[in-house]
């Protein structure tokens, strides 16, 4: 893919032109590429694929996910990958999740509960197959190495973090571990800071 400037001797360029090239617009800056005719093979694993993409867009548009589980999951497609949407983001690990047979366990409607100078206190919901859950938090998204064990049931998950430091940012990110191995799943990355 190329990036053009003042495409086609004009300032933007979109479309197809001959059976040469296609020029559009890719995340505001202009680009060509050469026209191509998909191929679509239609294997099994092609078909299998194109499934785990249907099921995860399916499931980022039925789950009831707040403003602020839809902030989470861009929150973290930043912190892997600059050009991923939380969309995107929340897609991919959907897909990873469903290679390895394993059934999703979706995690939104995150509430923070309570926040002193030291403990933050959360809530949120998972699909109904998760038995347990961790919340993994630290001062970075790139860096939650500390954890602790969610209390209740995929109602209404609560993890209690305690002992934090006073007027700080903290990232937190809860995970699914299911005894069986069968259901598992992250959230999107959430930020609370400390009073």
């Amino acid at each position: 893919m190329a990036k053009a400037n003042a495409p086609l001797f004009s300032l933007k360029a979109s479309g197809k032109l001959g059976d040469a090239l296609v020029y559009f617009n890719w995340k505001g800056i202009n680009c060509v590429r050469s026209y191509v005719i998909p191929s679509n093979p239609r294997s099994t694993a092609q078909l299998a694929q194109r499934d785990h993409m249907i099921n995860a867009v399916l499931n980022w548009h039925l789950t009831s996910h707040s403003a602020l589980d839809r902030q989470a999951w861009a929150n973290w497609a930043t912190a892997i990958v600059a050009t991923l949407t939380g969309f995107n983001a929340f897609c991919k690990h959907y897909i990873k999740v469903a290679i390895l047979g394993k059934s999703w366990a979706n995690f939104h409607d995150y509430e923070n509960t309570a926040k002193t100078t030291t403990t933050i206190t959360s809530d949120l919901a998972s699909n109904a197959n998760v038995t347990d859950v961790r919340c993994w938090y630290g001062l970075s998204p790139t860096s939650m190495i500390n954890q602790v064990a969610c209390t209740g049931t995929y109602e209404a998950w609560e993890a209690a973090i305690e002992g934090l430091a006073i007027n700080t940012k903290y990232y937190l990110q809860f995970e699914a571990v299911a005894p069986d191995n069968l259901a598992t799943g992250k959230s999107g990355i959430y930020t609370e800071t400390t009073s």
